[in-house]
């Protein structure tokens, strides 16, 4: 939460908004524990991918970067 407190001024003076900042958050901070974790189900991280986008609304905007990085372990996890 400290990091978030000190990260998204910085984010939104530089041009971004809140959703940016908490985007790239959630895609470096949470999302990246994903890689290897195989006793994560498939359909648990599905289910996200397909909840994100809405889950994201209030912020006006697309969480790309967490998106790429769940479609990245949905191909991964697909091809195994």
């Amino acid at each position: 939460m400290k990091y978030l407190e000190a990260f998204v001024p910085v984010v939104c003076a530089a041009g971004g908004g809140q959703g940016q900042a908490a985007d790239h958050a959630f895609a470096t901070r949470v999302l990246r524990k994903l890689r290897g974790r195989f006793e994560i189900p498939f359909d648990l991280i599905q289910g996200l991918r397909d909840d994100l986008p809405g889950l994201w609304a209030p912020f006006g905007t697309v969480p790309h970067r967490s998106l790429e990085r769940l479609d990245e372990e949905i191909h991964l996890r697909r091809g195994v």
